[in-house]
């Protein structure tokens, strides 16, 4: 519920963020650009689809943020705690970077999915009433993808992604626990 909310919070921004990385796409073919600015794009978002029109694609935005957030948390522990009791090993900083590892590809596994929608969805055209003009809502896109595209359609944009989450789940992980072991707070594993 925390990803997902905090996500439903922040979909404005992260619609303004994926239009204007499309906004060189439109440039290189020769259209105007639609977004000159977050500014700009704010004010025609409001103008032309009104104050809800900020939230476009607000359903795989949330539904990425709360897979994102139940992989990383949901799994760590999980990845950690098989380690050690599999190897037989101590918890150390080897089984803090494999389970981390292991942690961030299941984020990616989980929430590239909803986002790869989220981003389909964000950067249609819309009509005048704020609607989207190729998909209704992210699950009729998640539908159509499947049809059209096939099931990898899902992991566009896979490596990427995870070379962004990857590096912020080393850090966030290994953070944890050396905050967890100068408390004082290691558990033991059985």
């Amino acid at each position: 519920m925390a990803g997902g909310g905090a996500n439903l919070l922040t979909v404005p921004t992260e619609l303004f963020k994926i239009r204007m990385q499309m906004e060189a796409k439109r440039r290189a073919a020769g259209l105007p650009p639609r977004i000159n600015n977050v500014i700009h794009g704010l004010t025609s978002t409001v103008r032309r689809n009104g104050f809800y029109g900020l939230w476009g694609g607000v359903g795989p935005t949330t539904w990425r943020g709360a897979l994102h957030t139940l992989a990383d948390v949901g799994t760590y522990d999980f990845f950690k705690r098989s380690l050690i009791k599999v190897l037989g090993i101590p918890d150390n900083r080897g089984i803090h970077f494999v389970a981390a590892l292991l942690s961030g590809i299941a984020v990616v596994v989980l929430s590239n999915p909803p986002d790869v929608v989220r981003s389909r969805v964000m950067f249609q055209p819309r009509d005048k009433r704020g609607r989207g003009l190729h998909f209704k809502n992210g699950r009729q896109c998640f539908m159509r993808l499947i049809r059209e595209e096939g099931i990898m359609a899902m992991y566009k944009g896979w490596l990427p992604f995870w070379l962004r989450v990857g590096p912020w789940t080393f850090i966030f992980w290994f953070t944890f626990e050396h905050l967890r072991g100068r408390r004082g707070d290691q558990h033991r594993y059985n």
